[in-house]
């Protein structure tokens, strides 16, 4: 009878553990344990992790109001005059704000049309600091920050920009 006994409750006594162990396992898949990261390669986007074998994406490039303003820091302060000036005039016309012009020294890269574009300067009460040749690549000048984005916008301009030091530790305005 001890025989029978013990064949009878071997049964019943594997069952609590074998139940408690299909239901850890049916915890571990649905939380999303090794199993179903070997599914996916072991990355997941949800989760926010890059594929180390793709190069990240580059930052956007950002886009100039005036590209042909070679220098990003001029190109700022054109802008931010401009902005300015804008925001001063309000949507009446004038809201009574004076905002302040300010010239700089620039170095004007040019391809073509060197007399039109001595001209024009003239024209706009800058004169620059050697009289424009035909065949000039480049002329120096002071232009007011309101003129720059115009004059960079002249047929034959290719770059504006602020000419380098002439002396270490130099800086120009």
């Amino acid at each position: 009878m001890l025989a029978m006994l013990t064949a009878r409750n071997l049964p019943q006594t594997l069952l609590l553990p074998t139940l408690f162990l299909l239901v850890a396992v049916a915890a571990i898949l649905l939380a999303g344990g090794p199993a179903a990261q070997q599914e996916d390669g072991g990355n997941s986007e949800e989760s926010g992790d890059a594929d180390p074998t793709e190069p990240p994406e580059p930052p956007p490039v950002p886009t100039f109001t005036y590209p042909k303003i070679g220098d990003s820091g001029l190109h700022f302060d054109v802008v931010e005059f401009e902005e300015a000036q804008d925001a001063a005039s309000g949507p009446s016309g004038q809201s009574g704000d004076v905002v302040e012009d300010t010239v700089i020294y620039v170095e004007i890269i040019i391809s073509a049309n060197a007399k039109e574009i001595e001209a024009w300067l003239i024209s706009n009460g800058v004169t620059p600091f050697d009289p424009v040749a035909a065949d000039d690549t480049y002329t120096d000048a002071e232009v007011p920050l309101s003129l720059l984005g115009e004059l960079s916008q002249q047929d034959g301009v290719t770059e504006i920009r602020r000419p380098p030091p002439t002396s270490p530790g130099e800086y120009l305005p």
